[in-house]
């Protein structure tokens, strides 16, 4: 799949179907191993000109340059894992002006003496269900 290959949701945007998304977007990305290299399912669900910022980290202006970063991420972090705790999300304009997602987890995995740590994903989506820009933030919670 290129990063030009985006899918839609073929379902009228509601929350449900927002929550249901963001979910994905977070498990995938950082559960599934399969998606490396190429992440082909992320892609379906995010715009190729995503803007993504990871906790204090400067902003990446597609997710080209995201996932890049991210690969070498995971390769480094063999066992970093994120539990989806819960999930909040809002419709812009019933739908039409597409919607926010707020994705609670629990991150694991990282590399030797770094704890679990919470985060809080803030998401934002276009009216197709496209994933438009995602800022996290993230505390440690002292749980190794």
């Amino acid at each position: 799949m290129s990063s030009t290959t985006t899918s839609t949701t073929t379902q009228p945007l509601t929350v449900d179907v927002l929550k249901e998304r963001a979910r994905l977007a977070m498990t995938t990305l950082c559960n599934d191993r399969s998606e490396l290299p190429n992440f082909p399912i992320t892609r379906s669900l995010a715009h190729p000109l995503s803007k993504m910022q990871h906790d204090d980290y400067p902003p990446f202006d597609n997710l080209d340059a995201y996932l890049s970063f991210y690969s070498g991420h995971l390769k480094e972090n063999p066992s970093f894992h994120c539990d989806v705790h819960d999930v909040v999300a809002e419709l812009v304009a019933g739908g039409k002006g597409g919607g926010k997602a707020w994705v609670f987890s629990t991150i694991t995995g990282w590399q030797e003496g770094v704890g679990a740590k919470e985060s809080v994903d803030m998401m934002v989506f276009d009216q197709d269900g496209m994933l438009l820009s995602n800022k996290d933030v993230q505390r440690p919670t002292n749980k190794v």
